[in-house]
């Protein structure tokens, strides 16, 4: 039980380093902006100067994680899952 833990956190660590790559390589220096809190972090980046899409993407998705964790009460596995996405 305890290693099918471990083998999922890693696995969605992994998938979560590619996208995150994906996006500061790709997606922030071409100015792209597709839907969701990155789209929106772009657009937000551009209009407000002096803080970069990044600390906008970070801010918008902890509070949409700290709200999920509020509003559903999956307990500490499903904020763990959440985070890691």
């Amino acid at each position: 039980m305890m290693q099918k833990f471990i083998k999922e956190g890693l696995l969605l660590t992994f998938g979560s380093v590619l996208i995150a790559l994906g996006i500061y390589f790709l997606k922030f220096p071409n100015n792209f902006v597709t839907g969701g809190v990155s789209g929106l972090s772009v657009i937000l980046g551009r209009i407000v100067r002096g803080i970069s899409p990044g600390t906008f993407m970070l801010v918008i998705n902890m509070a949409l994680m700290v709200m999920g964790f509020l509003l559903w009460a999956g307990g500490l596995r499903a904020a763990a899952y959440t985070a890691a996405l």
